[in-house]
């Protein structure tokens, strides 16, 4: 009988954080960690799950925004169902602000643009 205890790595639990996920996905799409934080940091304080509403001029929802960098429903959600992603789901909301940077550049997100580049200046 062995005296040691292995555990395997498929054992293992993997708690997933925005952190985590920011990191991860910066790797993996080659991005500035602190340039992706300060831009959700800006959209949605980094929380997952924030939802925001888009008013028309009568004051009725047209559209919503998901998730930590606020993906808008109006014109993505349909891209990422076929994507295989739902843009209520935090984490494939998180994976999609990656893939239109990816596609995009920061153009999305220029309606915040003063508030995030003035955290990475300010190195946060």
């Amino acid at each position: 009988m062995c005296p040691f205890s292995f555990t395997s790595n498929a054992e293992a639990k993997v708690t997933k954080t925005i952190d985590s996920e920011i990191v991860r996905l910066s790797k993996e799409y080659f991005l500035s960690v602190s340039t992706v934080k300060a831009i959700i940091i800006c959209e949605s304080e980094m929380y997952g799950s924030a939802v925001n509403e888009n008013l028309d001029k009568d004051g009725k929802v047209w559209s919503r925004d998901f998730g930590p960098f606020q993906i808008n429903d109006f014109w993505h959600e349909k891209t990422m169902e076929k994507m295989g992603l739902d843009i209520h789901d935090q984490w494939d909301s998180l994976e999609y602000g990656f893939i239109l940077i990816n596609k995009q550049g920061f153009h999305p997100w220029k309606a915040s643009r003063g508030c995030w580049l003035t955290k990475i200046k300010a190195g946060v």
